[in-house]
């Protein structure tokens, strides 16, 4: 099996699709619809799937606010969860690269977005804790004997269950790639 995930048009609707080994089409699913674009993809054991993006939560003149969408699929692309983050201004939202996933263990998933981390219960999507940090942007997660490294543009911070940096190195050019 093959899992693709995307949008139908930039910044549209963010679906996901499963192929079979042949290359054919078991099922298509756009659990969130609006604005949105699924960015990552994460196989959970059980052959559930994670994913995540930036989304347009509420968006008009008065009131534009955005954030990010993690959305928990069973394997015949049935909605598990879709947690809504709010995170800041539709334009900032729309254009953020990535939004790396990674599991911590048994019962929570971290995501990196921008300066923020966010926890989530694995099984519900409840929102445990957000934390903000001085970074331009994650890049990626790394998980070595129950700890988990978080690397950034310009730092990599060992962090705590709890999201806490216990130490961090600096960088003085980005790390873009």
């Amino acid at each position: 099996k093959a899992t693709a995930v995307g949008s139908w048009k930039d910044n549209e609707l963010a679906t996901v699709w499963q192929l079979d080994e042949m290359g054919d089409l078991m099922w298509k699913s756009s659990p969130i619809g609006g604005i949105s674009q699924f960015k990552n993809i994460l196989q959970v054991d059980n052959q559930q799937i994670i994913v995540s993006g930036p989304a347009i939560l509420y968006c008009d003149l008065i009131d534009s606010l955005a954030g990010f969408a993690v959305v928990r699929l069973d394997s015949l692309g049935n909605t598990i969860f879709n947690t809504q983050l709010r995170y800041e201004d539709h334009s900032l939202i729309m254009s953020t690269s990535e939004t790396p996933l990674l599991i911590l263990n048994d019962s929570t998933l971290w995501m990196g977005a921008r300066e923020k981390i966010f926890q989530l219960n694995l099984l519900t999507g409840d929102s445990l804790s957000s934390i903000d940090y001085s970074v331009d942007e994650f890049v990626a997660f790394v998980e070595n004997d129950d700890e988990i490294s978080a690397l950034s543009q310009r730092k990599l911070m060992n962090l705590s269950e709890t999201g806490e940096v216990q130490s961090e190195l600096i960088f003085y050019e980005d790390l873009t790639e």
